[in-house]
C-alpha cells in the first residue's frame, strides 16, 4: 500500500513541475533532493517482502513516480554533461583569449623593437650628418694667402679646393672659370704640388714669382719695350695682319738649385689657324720652355719647336688684346728670343 504521510496530488504535481521541458534544469537540479524525499516519505525505502512489492507495483503513485524519476535523471545526466561541455568551450575560449592575448603583446613588442631600431637609425643618420656638416665648410674658412692654399691642399679634396680658388678668383677680380676647368685646373694644383705663387700666376692674379723651398718669392718686371704688338689696320679682315712678332725676353738669373721661374709676357695670341690655334715657337738661345700656360690653359706639348696655343674662346677675344698670359719655363734664361707666328 502507498504511505499517505505526503498527499499524493503534491507528489505528482512537483514531479510533473520537475520534469516538464518548460522548466529550466537548474530549478530541477535544486529541488532533485526534494523530489526523492516526497517519493520515500509517500512510498517508503522499498519493499520489505515481496507482498509488499506486489502492492507497490500496483500502486498509481509508485508507477508515476518511478517514470518522473527516470524522466528527470536522463535530464539530470544531460544538464551534466551541457555543463560538461560548457565549461571545455569556456576553457577552450580562454585558451584562445590567452593566445590572442600572447599574439597581440607579440606584435607589440615587434612593434617597439622596430620602432627602437627606427630610432636608433635616424640617431645615427643624424650623428653622421652632424658629422658631414663641417665638410660642407671644406675651403670656405680658410683664408686667401699661402697659408690657406697650404691648408686647402691639405685636404686632399679637389671639391675643397675649387671652392678656395673661387673664393681666391671673386677676392682678386679675376677671370672668371666654369666650374669643369677650375675642377681640372684644382687637381693639377694637388697632383703637381704647385706652390701658391705658382697659382697665383696662373690664374692670372700675380706677375711672375720663383716659387722654391725655403726661397722667398720674387717678382719680374718687363720693360717697356716689351709692348703689345700694335692690332692690325682697320679694314682687314679678322685674323690678318703681321704673321710674325719679335718678343726680345729677359734673362733671369737662376735661383741655388732646381728652381722653376715663372713668367709674365704681355702676349694675346690672336685668332686659331688650320693648326688648331696659334703658334707660338721657340727661337734663341737656352733652353726651351718645357710647358706655355696662357691664361692658365696649358698649351699642347712642343712639336717642331713650336707650341699650339689652344683656340681663345669668343669672350677671351671681345676682352681684347691686353688681358696678360703666362709663360713657363725652367733653366737660366727665360725666352731670350720669341717669336709668334699666327
Amino acid at each position: 500500500m502507498c504511505h499517505n504521510t505526503v498527499p499524493f496530488a503534491s507528489i505528482l504535481v512537483f514531479a510533473a513541475v520537475c520534469s516538464s521541458p518548460l522548466v529550466p534544469q537548474t530549478f530541477c537540479v535544486h529541488f532533485h533532493t526534494d523530489l526523492f524525499s516526497l517519493g520515500h516519505q509517500a512510498f517508503g525505502d522499498g519493499a520489505s517482502s515481496d507482498h509488499q512489492a506486489a502492492n507497490l507495483a500496483r500502486c498509481p503513485g509508485f508507477k508515476l513516480w518511478v517514470a518522473f524519476s527516470t524522466r528527470f535523471a536522463a535530464r539530470a545526466k544531460a544538464f551534466g554533461a551541457s555543463e560538461e561541455l560548457e565549461a571545455e568551450a569556456d576553457s577552450k575560449t580562454c585558451r584562445q583569449d590567452q593566445q590572442r592575448t600572447k599574439k597581440k603583446r607579440t606584435r607589440n613588442e615587434k612593434k617597439q623593437q622596430l620602432l627602437h631600431q627606427k630610432l636608433e637609425q635616424l640617431a645615427a643618420q643624424q650623428a653622421e650628418e652632424e658629422e658631414e656638416e663641417p665638410q660642407t665648410l671644406l675651403g670656405l674658412q680658410e683664408p686667401l694667402d699661402k697659408e690657406g692654399y697650404r691648408r686647402a691642399a691639405d685636404l686632399v679634396d679637389p671639391e675643397a679646393m675649387v671652392v678656395f680658388l673661387r673664393r681666391l678668383l671673386d677676392s682678386q677680380g679675376g677671370k672668371s672659370l666654369d666650374d669643369s676647368d677650375l675642377l681640372q685646373f684644382a687637381c693639377r694644383c694637388s697632383v703637381e704640388d704647385k706652390g701658391f705663387g705658382e697659382v697665383m700666376l696662373l690664374l692670372g692674379l700675380e706677375s711672375w714669382t720663383s716659387d722654391t723651398s725655403g726661397a722667398a718669392g720674387a717678382e719680374l718686371q718687363l720693360p717697356p719695350e716689351l709692348e703689345l704688338p700694335p692690332p692690325p689696320p682697320a679694314g682687314l679682315p679678322e685674323g690678318a695682319g703681321p704673321t710674325m712678332f719679335q718678343v726680345e725676353g729677359v734673362a733671369v738669373p737662376a735661383p741655388s738649385g732646381a728652381a722653376t721661374l715663372v713668367a709674365e709676357l704681355p702676349l694675346e695670341p690672336r685668332s686659331g689657324s688650320v693648326d688648331g690655334g696659334t703658334r707660338l715657337q721657340w727661337t734663341g738661345q737656352g733652353p726651351a720652355p718645357l710647358d706655355l700656360y696662357l691664361a692658365g690653359r696649358p698649351c699642347a706639348a712642343l712639336r717642331g719647336g713650336a707650341f699650339v696655343v689652344p683656340l681663345l674662346r669668343e669672350q677671351e677675344q671681345e676682352r681684347g688684346w691686353r688681358s696678360s698670359r703666362t709663360a713657363q719655363a725652367t733653366g737660366q734664361q727665360l725666352s731670350p728670343t720669341g717669336r709668334l707666328d699666327s
